[in-house]
């Protein structure tokens, strides 16, 4: 929840029907633990997240290549 959110919660001591949950980092979702309509406890993950801004590709090369492609040489890839 975020601390504008909390406020208003303690504000008007209104009953939250909702809750907006967002991630603090942009990535890729590996696991949604939360469905609508579930209870939670304290300390749930609701959601594992991936940083993707620094990933290791492992990728095969054929013999050919072999003179263009040298130890610590920087590459780039597009998804």
């Amino acid at each position: 929840m975020s601390d504008h959110r909390i406020e208003e919660l303690q504000k008007t001591r209104a009953f939250a029907t909702d809750i907006q949950v967002v991630s603090p980092i942009t990535g890729l979702v590996l696991a949604r633990n939360v469905s609508p309509g579930q209870r939670f406890d304290k300390g749930l993950e609701f959601y594992r997240i991936a940083d993707i801004s620094h990933i290791r590709v492992v990728a095969d090369f054929s013999e050919k290549d072999h003179d263009f492609i040298k130890p610590g040489a920087v590459a780039s890839m597009h998804y």
